[in-house]
């Protein structure tokens, strides 16, 4: 079975991973990221509650960029536990968040298709982003 990791800025608040956000207050985009996860088999490696966004004065910081492992991964370490980066400064109200991938080279098939949360990724922020953080 494929091993594989996600990561984001999902922006959906949802209970799973972030204790202040009521049961009853949860849209649909979180409702629907949340099933996914638990439907696929994916660990969350958030630290519950950690936040990894800044908020703005008088916002608070939330838990909205995410990390999951296949839980088959997390048997063989496939991935080494995040870490929430506070020591580099990237001018974003994000942490930087790192992980340590030990490559395996045992399975060729593709991850799930993730949900469609009408959110894009921004072409042009792409080198500065892979050159903040180089493959090593």
């Amino acid at each position: 079975m494929v091993k594989y990791l996600i990561a984001g800025d999902f922006n959906p608040h949802h209970p799973l991973w972030d204790s202040q956000v009521p049961a009853n207050n949860i849209r649909g985009d979180a409702r629907l990221l949340a099933d996914w996860f638990l439907n696929n088999n994916v660990h969350i490696d958030n630290n519950y509650d950690t936040p990894m966004r800044r908020g703005q004065p008088g916002q608070r910081d939330t838990t909205i960029d995410l990390i999951g492992f296949s839980t088959n991964s997390i048997y063989d370490n496939t991935f080494d536990p995040i870490t929430v980066r506070l020591d580099l400064n990237t001018d974003s109200d994000h942490y930087p968040i790192t992980t340590t991938v030990h490559l395996i080279q045992d399975d060729q098939s593709a991850p799930p298709e993730p949900p469609d949360l009408g959110h894009t990724f921004k072409s042009n922020k792409k080198d500065a982003w892979l050159q903040a953080f180089q493959v090593t």
